[in-house]
This record gives C-alpha cells, sequence and structure tokens, in this order.
C-alpha cells in the first residue's frame, strides 16, 4: 500500500509539472514585407499532356496576402504566418479539386534568398448546379514561415511553382 501511494504521489508530480518541450515566443519582432512574384503570380494547370492553351484545366492567380498575426521569434527560429488569396478560373475541368504549389522566399536585406519553402494548397472549385459549369473561386489559405533566428528575414517573396514548359506557355 505504501508503495502505491508513492506511486501515485510521485504521477501526480510528474502530470502537473509544466510541459518543458513547449516553446514560447522571446518576442515580437517586425514582420517582413510580402510580395507577389511578378514571374510566379499566375499558374496554369492542364490534366492532359503535353500542356499547350488549347488543353487549360484552370489558370490561378495569385491575388492579395495578409499577415495578419504577429511575427514572433524563439530561440532558434521566426515564424511569420501569411494569408493567402487565391483566384481560380475553370476553363474546362474535370472535376473540382486543385493543388496549387506555392514557394516562399525569404530574404534578407542584401536580396540574398536565405531561405525556401514550399507549400501544397489544396481546394475545391465551387460547380454551379443550374448552369452544370465551374465557376471562379476564391480559395484562402495561411501558410506558416518558419525562418532561422540567425538570419532575420527582410522581404518574403511568394510565388507558384511550375516547370518550363508551364512557364513558357504563360510568357
Amino acid at each position: 500500500m505504501k508503495n502505491f501511494l508513492l506511486f501515485l504521489l510521485f504521477f501526480s508530480i510528474l502530470s502537473c509539472g509544466s510541459n518543458k518541450s513547449e516553446k514560447k515566443p522571446l518576442k515580437t519582432v517586425d514582420c517582413p514585407i510580402a510580395y507577389f512574384a511578378a514571374e510566379h503570380k499566375n499558374y496554369v494547370f492542364s490534366e492532359k499532356n503535353p500542356i499547350n492553351i488549347d488543353n487549360l484545366s484552370f489558370k490561378a492567380d495569385l491575388n492579395n496576402f495578409s499577415i495578419n498575426d504577429s511575427c514572433l521569434k524563439y530561440d532558434d527560429y521566426t515564424k511569420y504566418s501569411i494569408d493567402i488569396l487565391i483566384i481560380i478560373s475553370p476553363l474546362d475541368m474535370n472535376n473540382s479539386f486543385v493543388n496549387l504549389p506555392i514557394y516562399a522566399a525569404s530574404v534578407d536585406e542584401n536580396n540574398n534568398v536565405i531561405d525556401m519553402q514550399y507549400y501544397s494548397i489544396k481546394g475545391n472549385v465551387d460547380f454551379d448546379e443550374d448552369s452544370k459549369t465551374y465557376i471562379e473561386t476564391e480559395i484562402f489559405s495561411k501558410i506558416m514561415i518558419l525562418s532561422s533566428a540567425n538570419k532575420a528575414a527582410k522581404k518574403i517573396i511568394i510565388g507558384f511553382m511550375m516547370d518550363t514548359k508551364t512557364e513558357e506557355l504563360l510568357n
């Protein structure tokens, strides 16, 4: 019985102790300025290969962004949160699902890229039951950017990732 009471006492002390693995931010820092990459602001996708102007499924545009949360510095990293608005314009779609490849480049005060992070934004394009067609849709997404605390990002550049063929098609 004595061992059982010691076990309960020990267990209660451990369970009520602070969680050392939770990291608390050291301070709030200035958020970097965010931009959309001019050459990667638009995106097109085709369900058919090879992609060409006649078989596009949809086009997407980076429309707007907002930094609504505080930028926080921890011991070993800084966290930035950016809300992004993407407009999807259906062209010849067979299903509503879209998967949009996005990158966020962290840039220092000398315009050197210090980090590149990649995201996959998923969503569904709205379908109009009356006309039986997909309609222009807004997709909102939040991306979390984690940057080394040793190198402060002064700018964040956001764009669509795409292969050479898709990039040539847009230009």
